[in-house]
């Protein structure tokens, strides 16, 4: 399947979003209100090892790291799946804030994403300074490999 964009319905909702697209393209279409409930969203958001934890227990199967490089994203786009990491916007050229965007391709020069707040064309930073705003945030990445089972 492929990987569609959607803008986050709420201030704090990035990750909910991101989740959204990322089941989208395992073929689990779910409106976002109904994802924010499955990944725990607060009114202050929801961290990505939090949503991984709430995944599980729904019966997904999603990876949560903060010791990956580069190659390690890479590799998880080569095998099919769409990395949901965390940014600091302010590195990417945005206002200061925490983020959460959806990986779609590395390449030598470029990163290209998907961006629940910025789309829905897809945006392309520098890998010096995408390395830069995710490392600030603590290379943090969520994989979802199979959506949980419907209700």
């Amino acid at each position: 399947m492929m990987l569609i964009w959607h803008a986050q319905e709420l201030q704090s909702s990035c990750v909910a979003a991101c989740v959204r697209m990322a089941l989208g393209a395992l073929g689990s279409q779910m409106p976002e209100d109904q994802v924010r409930r499955l990944i725990g969203h607060t009114s202050l958001g929801v961290s990505l090892g939090a949503a991984q934890v709430k995944l599980v227990e729904a019966g997904a199967m999603a990876q949560f790291h903060d010791d990956w490089n580069l190659d390690d994203l890479r590799d998880a786009l080569r095998a099919g799946r769409h990395p949901i990491v965390g940014v600091e916007r302010h590195l990417l050229g945005y206002p200061r804030a925490f983020h959460s965007i959806v990986l779609i391709e590395i390449t030598s020069a470029a990163i290209t994403t998907l961006d629940p707040l910025d789309g829905p064309e897809p945006c392309s930073y520098g890998i010096t300074a995408f390395t830069a705003a995710w490392e600030t945030a603590g290379r943090e990445a969520l994989v979802v490999e199979m959506p949980p089972p419907s209700p």
